[in-house]
């Protein structure tokens, strides 16, 4: 008779901490960085994306793909909202006349509790 009082009593203490949680709790929260490359010319283009992220250390990573005519490629990222990093961005884009084009971002975010998502669009058109 003992345990079923036990274990009600258990059951009671916990619904009550969880009901104490607050809403900023010890959850980790995320700043996410999204680019999206938009093709609307009326040929495909090749990308040579070259991606430098500088945070907890410094990582390269190249990518090569092609986006056909309306298509579009999007590169997510994400680091903690307690922390600074730096995000180098550097596209490469060639068309079919073999023209090249450079578009690079550099951007650097800082701590700050309450910022907000980083999203870009790049648009390539005729």
């Amino acid at each position: 008779m003992k345990l079923p009082k036990i274990l009600l009593l258990l059951v009671v203490l916990i619904q009550m901490l969880q009901s104490c949680e607050s809403d900023d709790g010890f959850r980790q929260r995320f700043v996410q960085m999204r680019t999206t490359l938009v093709n609307q010319k009326s040929d495909s283009i090749k990308v040579k994306f070259d991606y430098e992220r500088q945070y907890k250390g410094s990582a390269v990573f190249h990518h090569n793909f092609t986006i056909l005519p309306g298509a579009q490629y999007i590169h997510e990222d994400q680091i903690p909202d307690n922390q600074s990093a730096l995000f180098i961005f550097t596209f490469y884009i060639t068309d079919v006349h073999g023209k090249i084009d450079t578009v690079s971002r550099k951007i650097y975010v800082e701590y700050y509790r309450y910022r907000r998502n980083i999203s870009e669009t790049i648009i390539f058109k005729d």
